[in-house]
């Protein structure tokens, strides 16, 4: 066989396309469902709920207590499964009307000698001229992909395998010996390597009459596989509030979370094992821990804004009730599985929480209030409190009855200045005050001010805190104690060329060239016995060659 450089260019037409439509059409009916029935009441093994202590002011300028860091448990282990059976399909390509055998080997043998992989991008291929082109492909769906695509290591035949508007995921095991998973719409993949998931009846349009009245029933869409495999999420049904989620068991096909229709807002697996549930209706909801080994459905808290730590081991979530002041912050330890600060059952107003570096401790704002069903009562002034995300205990780090501080204006934001371990704060003056609920509330003097910390007059006072110590000085980075500039703002360039620590995913029986994952985890490059390289796919994940 001529090297890949060498190989005449032939351009594969996409001949014939087929639509599969399936509609479930009903008037559209109002959206307030009720709450999901938990699977079950008793919290799931291993689930701890810590109270936080109400915490005491800390007169400004003194250090907070020491918080000690609790050690993490072991790593989470998911237990293996049963090996999933090989049912062999037909094969066939609607989109290209070909054959997947003819696209593999006009001689025969069911998808062999072709390297697959996953793309959003209208045309992922970077092939040289000299070697193949191919059409551009229709416009990316509404849905956005991702698709399957597919070329012969010769660079001769290529062609993308799945339907413009109905979207793919593949998930491939760790173990090379392992069975691919792939799923999507009108394509099954006959090849041992590959394990093909049959998707419920909700997604052909089969709903219950109270959920087939909602709307149109959409194809099912936005596939996840989980970190190990074991898992399938979707949504599916008509788009309402949201759509409905489905988690599946990929090693038997068992259902075995599934929401209304229309109430899913989202879902994310977690690194314990767990999935993070939003459900709700339109106004708002919950999110809910869902574990897929006792069926357990645990509720955490109130929807809302959420965010993360840096290593993407706890988050913090903010949630507000519709038109009214009352906030809330809580927050749940993933590595833990912990709730290492619980919702409070009386909402005030808690603002703007900020992982600090590291992502073990967070700050955010606290203020006392009130409302009888006829005014707000803001008695107390706007406080900063620490948390610490592995034990759930809290210390004030500023808090003044004759001040309000403030990280960010706002509820929300991103204006939050570093310097080192010490943060940009506001400081205004604080009087403590009533505002009638009268349609008007914030023509009153001041509720801006009390709220978001805008328009406040006169205006705020820049200061530094340092949030490992609670002291508090002026804001002057030329005079700061212990100072450290902060990281210059470089603009790292893209990682570019084969991973050659990694094996190829394809090399040729004779050594000519072979495949390997670019060093940006999503490109493949094609590297010749004599060294050189080119880029062969630009923009795909999941790469996997079929023998």
């Amino acid at each position: 066989m001529n090297p890949p450089f060498d190989a005449a260019s032939r351009t594969l037409r996409w001949a014939g396309r087929l639509v599969l439509g399936l509609l479930c059409l009903g008037l559209l009916a109002g959206c307030s469902p009720a709450e999901p029935t938990p699977l079950a009441t008793t919290p799931a093994p291993g689930w701890r709920l810590t109270l936080v202590p109400s915490w005491t002011p800390t007169p400004e300028g003194q250090i907070a207590p020491t918080l000690t860091p609790t050690p993490l448990p072991p790593t989470y282990t998911p237990t293996p499964g049963p090996s999933p059976t090989y049912n062999p399909v037909p094969v066939f390509d609607p989109q290209a009307g070909i054959t997947l055998e003819q696209l593999a080997d006009p001689g025969g043998g069911a998808l062999s000698g072709l390297i697959v992989f996953s793309s959003a991008a209208p045309r992922p291929f970077n092939f040289s001229p000299s070697v193949l082109s191919i059409d551009e492909v229709p416009s990316a769906s509404p849905q956005g992909g991702p698709w399957l695509w597919g070329f012969s290591p010769d660079g001769q035949r290529a062609a993308r395998l799945t339907l413009d508007d109905l979207s793919f995921a593949a998930y491939l095991p760790p173990d090379p010996a392992g069975q691919a998973l792939f799923v999507g719409y009108g394509v099954s993949y006959s090849h041992p390597a590959i394990q093909t998931i049959s998707l419920p009846e909700e997604c052909y349009g089969v709903l219950p009459a109270n959920e087939a009245e909602m709307g149109e029933a959409l194809s099912c869409s936005d596939f996840q596989f989980s970190p190990d495999g074991r898992l399938l999420g979707f949504n599916f049904g008509p788009q309402v509030c949201g759509r409905g989620i489905i988690l599946m068991d990929t090693q038997n096909g068992q259902v075995l979370y599934r929401s209304e229709a229309g109430t899913g807002h989202s879902f994310e697996f977690l690194s314990n094992g767990k999935v993070l549930l939003g459900t709700g209706h339109c106004e708002g909801g919950w999110l809910s821990l869902f574990d897929p080994l006792t069926g357990s459905l645990v509720q955490l808290g109130a929807s809302g804004v959420t965010t993360w730590n840096e290593d993407h081991t706890a988050l913090v979530t903010r949630a507000s009730r519709g038109l009214g002041l009352q906030s809330a912050v809580w927050g749940y330890n993933v590595s833990l599985d912990l709730v290492f600060m619980p919702e409070p059952a009386s909402w005030e107003l808690d603002t703007h929480p900020l992982w600090v570096p590291g992502g073990q401790y967070l700050l955010y704002q606290h203020r006392s209030l009130s409302y009888d069903g006829a005014q707000y009562a803001f008695n107390g002034s706007n406080a900063i409190l620490l948390v610490d995300a592995l034990t759930g205990q809290q210390a004030a780090l500023l808090s003044n009855p004759l001040y309000d501080y403030r990280l960010c204006p706002g509820l929300d934001g991103d204006c939050d200045i570093w310097y080192g371990d010490w943060v940009q704060v506001q400081r205004v003056a604080f009087e403590a005050q009533s505002a009638p609920d009268d349609g008007n509330l914030f023509s009153g003097p001041g509720i801006s001010c009390l709220v978001y910390g805008v328009d406040c007059i006169p205006g705020p006072e820049l200061l530094a805190l340092n949030w490992r110590t609670g002291e508090l000085v002026a804001w002057d980075t030329t005079a700061l104690p212990t100072a450290q500039p902060p990281a210059a703002n470089l603009e790292i360039s893209a990682l570019s060329g084969p991973n050659l620590e990694l094996p190829p995913v394809f090399e040729h029986p004779t050594g000519d060239y072979s495949y390997y994952l670019g060093l940006d985890g999503h490109s493949l490059w094609l590297v010749t016995a004599a060294g050189k390289s080119e880029l062969w796919v630009s923009q795909g994940s999941d790469f996997l060659y079929l023998p």
